[in-house]
């Protein structure tokens, strides 16, 4: 139990370093996650575990959600240039231009695919599929 508690913890202080990061008020956050200032707070202090979407609305304004979820930094292609003066100028384009093929949205949903157990996975696209056949199912009965 108490490692849930410090996990909260963890994620909670992280979200508010991200939050400050960002020089971003809790009022601003809460608008992009649809909760409230006090919401928010409940995160920061580790009260509660913020959910998806409140995650996917961070997200949106800039936050490192795989920071705020594992305490492991989200490189950019010029950190990764900085650090390693070795990766050409060339190798950086082709990089950014491979990482600019998914949205937004499709990153956000990337990552929090990679931090699931392979059964969540699983389940996540049994769902997405059953989600899919249905709006499907229900297009062709209406033509």
């Amino acid at each position: 139990m108490s490692s849930n508690i410090e996990d909260k913890s963890s994620v909670g202080s992280r979200w508010r370093e991200e939050r400050d990061r960002l020089r971003l008020s809790r009022a601003d956050v809460a608008l992009a996650c649809e909760r409230t200032p006090q919401g928010i707070g409940e995160y920061e202090r580790g009260v509660s575990m913020p959910g998806g979407q409140a995650l996917i609305g961070f997200a949106g304004l800039g936050a490192d959600i795989n920071y705020i979820l594992t305490g492991i930094r989200t490189l950019s292609v010029d950190q990764v240039a900085e650090e390693h003066p070795e990766y050409t100028q060339k190798q950086k384009e082709e990089t950014a231009t491979e990482a600019g093929a998914l949205s937004p949205r499709d990153r956000i949903w990337l990552e929090i695919g990679q931090q699931l157990s392979e059964d969540d996975r699983t389940r996540l696209q049994e769902i997405g599929a059953s989600l899919v056949s249905a709006k499907y199912l229900k297009k062709t009965k209406n033509e």
